[in-house]
């Protein structure tokens, strides 16, 4: 490879170090606003009178004797009071749906939240990607040990952060991944600290370290490459990026419903950013998948210092 094509993919690769960090800065700031109005609770929702609550999306005409009521309105969620028949959620799920939807911008920047993870996912990967191509595990073992652990860290992020509106998707995909973590290498470990152990899931905890891996990725990539001159223009990616995310529509939530057990005919889709490591899962097992992706990670990381 030519000293000029070596130049380009340099300043190209650290041209996505710089629009990685600042698409989690972003995830740092949509994600504190969020956190004002979030409730990291499996419990039932209640309204103020104590009564189970249930969610609608538009207009209800509830009938007690001979007086009729109008509840929820139109054209946004509302919390009413649940009859026999209603799902009801839990306190995270209301808290996504109403509180934060509802909220001034609050949809947008739900939007811009979720679609931003896609985007740091691919880029991480495409860090990694040009990092290979100029053998950037050579002239740089430590920006390649920076990428490689980020890419580790997004997956985690993203899927702790995934299972926070504790909807029927986030109860399958706990419920899935905190039995195979019963098998998988320091399974135990990383299910009680997470909170998905299948005998007491906690979403506090599950908030928690989700909010710790973001720091944890703000800080590995606090020293971004801003010193280089004539890198891509990232600021107009940025904003293209924020932009799309913004007004891609997130599907309505399949609520959970509380005070019911899930039928054993629910299924989901594994949400893309995870399928990898889902079909790995399943063509392996857990144990072994376990031990292959800690293989991999290790080796990744040594190539970087074995090339210094």
């Amino acid at each position: 490879m030519n000293e000029s094509w070596t130049a380009r993919l340099k300043m190209f690769s650290h041209g996505i170090a710089i629009l990685i960090f600042l698409l989690l800065a972003v995830q740092a700031v949509t994600g504190f606003l969020m956190s004002m109005f979030y409730v990291p609770s499996r419990a039932p929702a209640l309204l103020r009178s104590g009564s189970h609550a249930t969610i609608v999306y538009g207009e209800r005409i509830d009938t007690v004797g001979s007086f009729s009521d109008t509840l929820g309105m139109n054209g946004g969620a509302a919390l009413i009071p649940a009859s026999n028949s209603d799902v009801v959620p839990s306190e995270a799920t209301a808290s996504v749906v109403i509180d934060i939807t509802n909220a001034p911008a609050g949809a947008i920047i739900r939007n811009i939240h979720h679609n931003n993870t896609g985007w740091l996912y691919g880029l991480g990967i495409i860090w990694l990607i040009v990092l290979v191509v100029r053998k950037g595990y050579k002239s740089e073992a430590s920006v390649w040990v920076r990428a490689v652990v980020y890419l580790a860290l997004i997956l985690i992020c993203a899927w702790s952060g995934r299972l926070l509106p504790d909807d029927i998707y986030a109860e399958i995909s706990r419920r899935i991944v905190g039995n195979e973590l019963q098998e998988a290498p320091f399974g135990n470990l990383i299910s009680s600290l997470f909170g998905v152990d299948p005998s007491y899931p906690q979403l506090n905890r599950t908030f928690v370290m989700h909010v710790f891996t973001g720091v944890l990725m703000l800080l590995l990539l606090r020293k971004p490459f801003f010193y280089l001159t004539g890198v891509i223009p990232v600021a107009f990616i940025l904003a293209f990026l924020l932009a799309v995310s913004a007004f891609i529509p997130l599907d309505v939530l399949a609520v959970r419903d509380t005070m019911t057990a899930l039928n054993g005919a629910t299924h989901v889709q594994p949400w893309w950013v995870i399928s990898p490591v889902h079909t790995l899962v399943e063509w392996v097992g857990a144990e072994l998948a376990g031990y292959v992706l800690i293989a991999l990670f290790i080796g990744l990381l040594v190539r970087g210092r074995v090339a210094r």
